[in-house]
Formats: C-alpha cells, sequence, structure tokens
C-alpha cells in the first residue's frame, strides 16, 4: 500500500533520473546481505523467499534509524526465488545453497551449450519462446519452474505493497522487461560459440537477434497490461555485452541497436530503461546520449569511469553507482565512506543515485552498508 513517504520519495527519484535534484539518493542493491543481516541463511532466503523479502524491509528500516534515508531498492526481485532471473537470462542451470551448495554459498550458474548452431533455424522459424521451452528440460526442473513463474505476479505484489507501506520505493523491475538478445544467445550458446558465429554465420545471429527482441517486446507488452504496478522502471542487463568484450564493429552490430530498440520500447510503455552495466562501458558511454534527456538511468559497477561519463553526457542521462564489491567487503567504513563523499563531489549531486556496484556481496559488512547511507545523508 503507498504512503505519504513512498509518494513523496517517488517524486525525489523522478526528479532524480531528471537531473533536476539538489541531493543525491540512495538505493539500496543486492538482497543477500539484506537477508544475511536479518538474520536468515541464503538457502532459507531459497528455501522461503518471500520471508527473506519481508525481513529486509525491517533490515532497511533498522539501517535508516541509524544513518538516515534510504529511499529504497533498485532492483528488488520478484517475491520469489532469486535464482530464476538467472536462469531466464543465461538459459543456465543454477546451483543453489542448501540444496547443490552450502547453506550460505551464494547461487551459482553452471553455463554450457544448451542451443547447437542448427537451431538457429529453429529460433528464427518458430521463435524464442518455442526454443526455450524445447532446452528447458535440460536446464532445470520443468515443472518447478512453471509452478515459480506461476507464483510471480502474486509474490510480486505483496512484496511490492509491504515495500510502499514501509515508505521504501523499488527503481526496477526485470518481469516483464525485454533484454538484449546477445546476452540470451551467449547462455544458450556460450560465448566463445557466439563468437564464432558473429563472424561464420553473421546473417543468422542478426536475425535470430530480431526475433528474440521482438518475442520479447510481443510478451512485455501482455504482461505490462496485466500486471499491477511497483516500479518505475526496468532493468536491461549489460554483462558479456559490455563494449570492453566485443570489437567496436560487432557492439556497433548487434548490441547498441537492441539496447536503444529495448530502452526506446521502455520508454513507449511509460517505464524508465535502467540499464545494469557491468564492466568498463567508457568507450561507447556517449551512445546514451541518444536518449531524451532525463529519462535513463545507467547503473555501474566500479569499473566504468563516471567522472568521465558526466563530462561526456552532462546532465542528461543519470548515473547510478558505483560503490564497488571489492570496497563493501574488503574496505573499512571510513574507507566507504571517503569514496562515497568523492563519488559525489566528483559527478555532482544532480542526476546521481548512490548505490553499490552491480550488487552489494552477500558478505558485506553491515557497517559498510550504514557508512554508505551516512555519507549520502551527510554530505555537504
Amino acid at each position: 500500500m503507498e504512503t505519504r513517504l513512498s509518494r513523496e520519495r517517488t517524486g525525489e527519484l523522478k526528479a532524480c533520473i531528471s537531473c533536476e535534484n539538489k541531493r543525491p539518493v540512495f538505493l539500496m542493491q543486492g538482497m543477500p546481505p539484506l537477508v544475511r543481516w536479518a538474520g536468515l541463511s541464503l538457502a532459507d532466503f531459497c528455501r522461503h523467499p518471500l520471508t527473506g523479502f519481508m525481513a529486509s524491509i525491517e533490515v532497511l528500516r533498522r539501517a535508516e534509524l541509524e544513518a538516515g534515508a534510504i529511499h529504497g531498492l533498485n532492483f528488488a526481485g520478484w517475491g520469489t526465488r532469486p535464482d530464476l532471473y538467472l536462469l531466464l537470462s543465461h538459459s543456465a542451470q543454477v546451483l543453489l545453497p542448501g540444496r547443490e551448495l552450502g547453506e550460505n554459498t551464494i547461487w551459482q550458474a553452471r553455463e554450457r551449450e544448451v542451443m547447437t548452431a542448427g537451431d538457429y533455424g529453429f529460433l528464427i522459424e518458430q521463435g524464442y519462446p518455442s526454443l526455450f521451452r524445447k532446452i528447458l528440460a535440460d536446464i532445470t526442473d520443468v515443472a518447478e519452474f512453471d509452478q515459480l513463474m506461476a507464483e510471480i505476479p502474486q509474490s510480486k505484489a505483496t512484496f511490492g505493497r509491504a515495500l510502499a507501506g514501509a515508505g521504501f520505493i523499488e527503481l526496477a523491475s526485470a518481469f516483464p522487461v525485454p533484454q538484449v538478445p546477445f546476452e540470451i544467445l551467449s547462455g544458450m550458446r556460450m560465448l566463445k560459440n557466439l563468437l564464432h558465429d558473429c563472424y561464420r554465420n553473421p546473417d543468422k545471429v542478426k536475425a535470430a537477434s530480431d526475433r528474440i527482441l521482438a518475442d520479447q517486446m510481443a510478451s512485455s507488452s501482455l504482461l505490462f497490461a496485466q500486471e499491477e504496478e511497483f516500479s518505475l522502471g526496468g532493468w536491461i542487463g549489460g554483462w558479456i555485452c559490455a563494449p570492453v568484450m566485443l570489437a567496436p564493429k560487432l557492439w556497433s552490430e548487434l548490441i547498441w541497436p537492441y539496447l536503444k530498440k529495448a530502452g526506446d520500447f521502455m520508454l513507449e510503455n511509460h517505464k524508465v530503461p535502467v540499464f545494469h552495466l557491468d564492466q568498463c562501458w567508457d568507450r561507447e558511454i556517449g551512445c546514451f546520449a541518444d536518449f531524451p534527456p532525463g529519462s535513463v538511468v545507467l547503473h555501474t559497477d566500479g569499473t566504468t569511469d563516471l567522472v568521465h561519463a558526466r563530462r561526456i553526457l552532462g546532465d542528461k542521462v543519470c548515473l547510478m553507482g558505483d560503490v564497488p564489491a571489492s570496497l563493501l567487503v574488503c574496505g573499512t567504513p571510513a574507507q566507504v565512506e571517503t569514496y562515497v563523499l568523492r563519488l559525489i563531489d566528483g559527478v555532482g549531486p544532480a542526476g546521481l543515485v548512490v548505490c553499490p556496484g552491480c550488487d552489494a556481496p552477500h558478505n558485506t559488512p553491515y557497517e559498510n552498508f550504514i557508512a554508505m547511507v551516512n555519507a549520502v545523508n551527510h554530505w555537504q
């Protein structure tokens, strides 16, 4: 249930996205440390995900009393088992804590080739949903997967209402949001094979990419019309497709056109595109100026130079990040606070959401989380 506080914070976050804010905003990214700080194991979280999500709200409340305002979460998930998005985005078997792994070992993707070179024709003709169903039994228990997918609307609604009722907001949902086809293909084909395909059969890779994005947009349009509104935007991932991973020609042909189309699709559906940009994007960061000013968010992981990004993009794009995972785990609270203050001074407060780069690791000390929040709220 939306509250006056959550409405106020939504307005403040919208102002930040438009680069019209005077002070930076803080959003948390990473559910594993929140549930750990709540006293749950990662295995508990996977067995009873909604319990973990609800417990995370209490951690946010406690942290606010200690360090000041927390606007909410960047991407929380769907109130369901946390490995589901990894399975959907990479078509990979996911090993779970408490099942294949130890009680507090983070879930892990076991990637392998599940799509052959001969499957390109099937994908292009029959569509991505048909290919996904074809390979699903190779990567997970189909009945369990279908049950988890069926639970998403209710679990997402339950958590979304509780989050808003506590005065917090979620910026980005990843369901239903179209993703870059290259990322999906790299999970099914494996990156080495996909790169060979790009040179040996570029037309098939391009046609497959076009079909995947078209199919995603069609299913997303249907789900947008049905789902209850809980987030301002949609989470569009960029990991394998980072410019540092690919030659400029491949990137300009197989990555940017699809990032742009996915972002435009979100804007057409009145959603903020939140681009999750892992690894270094310095080379192509200027491309994001192609979007209307104040319409998108770039979430980086501590590798992209945000001061450089601000120089290139000016006040046209909201930047989010980028406290590095290594600093959160290995640094001291004083080092974390110093990093955040320098980040705000270097990038400027307007259009800046301070947030862990990528995700806060599950073994982040609580004191370092508090240091992040405290630095944002006491910056002058």
